[in-house]
C-alpha cells in the first residue's frame, strides 16, 4: 500500500492516496457526509410521484389476458402495492 508509481505524465502517485480517494468515490459509505445530503436533496427535488389511475382495472386485465384466475380473484392484495407511489 506504501508503494509509490508515476504516471505517463510523470506525476508520482502513492497506492494508499489512490486507494483512499478511490474509496471515497465508490463506497457509499465513505462519501463525507455534505456530498450525501446535497444528493439527497437533489433526488428529492428531481422526483415527482406518479398518479396512477386505474389500477384495478389494468390489473384484472392483466390477469385475465394470462388466465390467472387465483390471482384475479384477490386483487386487493396486489393493489396496496402496485399504487405506491415509490
Amino acid at each position: 500500500m506504501l508503494s509509490r508509481w508515476t504516471d505517463h505524465t510523470g506525476k508520482d502517485h502513492r497506492v494508499r492516496d489512490c486507494f483512499t480517494r478511490n474509496q471515497q468515490l465508490i463506497d457509499l459509505t465513505m462519501q463525507p457526509d455534505e456530498i450525501k445530503e446535497t444528493m439527497d436533496e437533489t433526488i428529492a427535488l428531481s422526483t415527482v410521484p406518479k398518479s396512477n389511475k386505474q389500477i384495478g382495472f389494468h390489473f384484472l386485465k392483466f390477469a385475465g389476458k394470462y388466465e390467472l384466475v387465483k390471482i384475479a380473484d384477490y386483487p386487493n392484495d396486489f393493489l396496496s402495492f402496485l399504487s405506491a407511489p415509490y
